[in-house]
């Protein structure tokens, strides 16, 4: 049974499944905190399709599919669904998930080059996260707030909310890939310059504010916040240059999941 249950966490962690419904779930709950309902809309379906192809395409070498052709498949199908929601969304929702898609694309892609050198946003050690944080934030913050025309205020404070949280989830990312980066052609990251303890510390100093931030917007669902960012507080501590993988690809992306879970639960149940 443990090795069952293991076996299925590699293959939603390996296959990208897991991140694309975090993706889905992260825009419920923006729905959720303005009060709206749960739906299948084109918008969180191009939103889930478009994670799944921008990981699968891009990065490879993470990637266990033992057969080949099944991640092309993957690819293929992703791109097609992305192309038949695009005439269902509006204008607006097309314009951010525009530049959502040229962040990602520059992001990731190892296609650009300036002069002899590659050019990515990875090598940049303060923006690798950042980008990250606000391609997150444009997706399944800012498109559901337009689309469900906030306020100004909803539009600000919900965003940074947001963007803060992956941020803080984000930069232990760079704890991971500590060892890759150091080698010679290896990216300079956040971890690389600060190192292990200074890096947790600044990703939990950003959730410190993240979460005091949630409690002002969402005072009526402080225990769904509570245990959401105590989760986040209690992985950051336990990470070091030894961590398992899965527990960054699968325990850090399913806080994303559990913040939406809590929060559905305690709209049901505690409203």
């Amino acid at each position: 049974m443990k090795n069952i249950t293991k076996n299925i966490i590699k293959f939603i962690a390996d296959s990208n499944l897991w991140l694309a419904l975090a993706t889905a779930f992260f825009y419920w709950l923006t729905l959720l905190q303005l009060e709206q309902k749960i739906d299948f809309s084109p918008t969180v379906i191009i939103l889930f399709f478009s994670t799944l192809f921008t990981y699968t395409f891009f990065k490879t070498k993470y990637i266990q599919y033992k057969n080949i052709k099944l991640k092309w498949y993957v690819v293929g199908i992703s791109f097609a669904v992305m192309l038949a929601c695009i005439p269902f969304l509006s204008f607006n929702t097309l314009s951010v998930l525009a530049i959502g898609g040229v962040l990602s694309f520059f992001y990731a892609t190892p296609m650009v080059r300036v002069g002899k050198n590659r050019f990515n946003f990875r090598k940049y050690w303060y923006l690798k996260s950042i980008i990250i944080a606000l391609v997150w934030t444009l997706s399944c913050a800012t498109i559901p707030l337009l689309e469900f025309n906030a306020t100004k205020n909803q539009l600000i404070w919900f965003s940074l909310e947001k963007f803060l949280f992956i941020l803080s989830i984000a930069l232990p990312y760079d704890i991971k890939d500590i060892a890759q980066d150091s080698k010679p052609n290896g990216i300079k990251s956040f971890a690389m310059k600060f190192g292990i303890s200074k890096t947790k510390w600044i990703s939990n100093s950003i959730l410190s504010i993240a979460f005091l931030l949630a409690l002002w917007l969402y005072p009526n669902f402080y225990i769904a916040l509570f245990i959401t960012y105590s989760f986040a507080f209690f992985l950051n501590y336990k990470l070091n240059i030894n961590t398992s993988f899965y527990w960054y690809t699968f325990l850090i992306d399913a806080t994303i999941i559990l913040y939406f879970c809590t929060f559905l639960v305690s709209s049901y149940f505690f409203m």
